[in-house]
């Protein structure tokens, strides 16, 4: 042995700053390419003129997408969904799709 190891005063390697610094970007980078990479492979068709393209068909109905109702009974959930006008646009669109097919007599009642 040519002499006996010392203990240096200041710790080597980074600072826990850098490495705190450098996993928060790395994190964010990560999530970034997760979020692009699904929305990338999501096939949803979510717009009429998108519907109109890839099926090369007019469309008979929209049914918009609305908020959830937390309804305690049956009779408030379906007062919330009449007041939302959802009802509405489900008829509409089953008096399309019943219209569209040819039929003379229709009758809608949901």
């Amino acid at each position: 042995m040519l002499e006996r190891a010392q203990p240096s005063d200041e710790p080597s390697g980074l600072s826990p700053i850098v490495i705190g610094a450098a996993g928060g970007i790395t994190g964010a980078l990560l999530a970034m390419a997760t979020v692009l990479f699904f929305g990338y492979i999501d096939n949803k068709i979510r717009t009429e003129a998108e519907a109109r393209r890839l099926l090369n068909m007019p469309v008979i109905g929209l049914i918009s997408r609305r908020r959830r109702y937390k309804a305690k009974s049956l009779k408030n959930g379906i007062d919330a969904a009449a007041k939302s006008g959802l009802l509405e646009q489900y008829r509409t669109a089953l008096a399309n799709m019943l219209l569209s097919q040819g039929t003379r007599e229709v009758s809608v009642s949901i």
